[in-house]
């Protein structure tokens, strides 16, 4: 009797706090979780129904392009869900990168990366914060090791023709260019 009401209180508590919409004004972007951090928290005792329902009004916030919004769900899941937190860690980098903030999409990045870094989205993601930045030398660097771990990834071969062209790498950017196409054919 005493699980069922301590769940209830949980749910309830988690409808409160996540599905009501939040108010951007008051509220500020979390920053993301260590590499170290632990992901014990009442999101465990939080049943895969719940946790997949938050998820699902992320992505619906995604979908409907409510950057912010989307932003905020995504990264209290990234940094407490133990079942969706890379899936919604690498959402957190796309909807600061949508948003245009380059200094918010680089930290969720970085932390993407050393978090899960056998992840070639995490390094696009990473090449694409930089992006924002219009510091070239990393962005490249970055997309290099996202093809390291996918090398038939046509989307990283254009973003690096893209990139090379404005350091004008002639060269490098048909290469990519060419195998962009050739991929995405």
């Amino acid at each position: 009797m005493n699980r069922l009401i301590t769940r209830r209180c949980l749910i309830l508590l988690a409808s409160i706090l996540f599905l009501t919409p939040p108010l951007l004004s008051e509220e500020t972007f979390p920053q993301p979780p260590a590499k170290e951090a632990s992901f014990a928290s009442w999101f465990n005792a939080l049943g895969e129904r719940e946790t997949e329902g938050l998820f699902k009004e992320g992505e619906e916030q995604f979908k409907q392009e409510n950057w912010d919004k989307a932003a905020l769900i995504y990264g209290r899941m990234a940094k407490l869900s133990p079942t969706k937190n890379k899936e919604a860690h690498l959402r957190v980098v796309q909807c600061h990168c949508y948003r245009g903030d380059g200094e918010r999409a680089l930290s969720w990045a970085k932390s993407a990366t050393e978090r899960f870094s056998d992840s070639a989205k995490a390094y696009k993601l990473l090449g694409d914060s930089y992006g924002l930045l219009a510091d070239v030398k990393n962005q490249i660097n970055a997309y290099d090791k996202s093809l390291d771990l996918d090398p038939d990834d046509p989307e990283v071969h254009l973003q690096l023709a893209i990139a090379y062209d404005k350091i004008d790498k002639p060269n490098k950017t048909v290469e990519h260019a060419q195998r962009a196409v050739q991929l995405d054919a």
